[in-house]
């Protein structure tokens, strides 16, 4: 589960991947804790960013250009994998951007 779509980096440690996105999540359970957010989800925006500019950067991996076969690849035809080079899946993990996220404050019922 915290690997997910397109989770498989090839060119990184499964262990290390795991730990920097445990990492991730545990800063993004920290801000819920801290903050009292009863619920947060990606902006569609920031979303569909994201998977567009994996969709368009895939094009130009070894797995698309050098007539790779393998189980990474989705219906789509394209891997669902992540394309681009470990320094920026690290500079990626190291905090969330919580711009990226709508997030819903926890109601307060003693002021009500």
């Amino acid at each position: 589960m915290v690997e997910g779509p397109t989770g498989p980096i090839g060119n990184l440690s499964l262990i290390m991947i795991s730990e920097h996105r445990l990492d991730y999540i545990i800063s993004m359970l920290d801000e819920i804790s801290d903050k009292g957010i009863t619920s947060i989800a990606p902006k569609a925006v920031a979303y569909e960013a994201y998977n567009d500019s994996i969709s368009e950067r895939v094009k130009d991996t070894v797995w698309v250009t050098g007539g790779c076969d393998s189980w990474y690849f989705d219906e789509s035809g394209q891997p669902n994998l992540y394309p681009f080079p470990p320094q920026q899946y690290l500079r990626d993990m190291r905090a969330p951007v919580f711009d990226e996220y709508d997030v819903e404050p926890r109601r307060n019922v003693a002021a009500e």
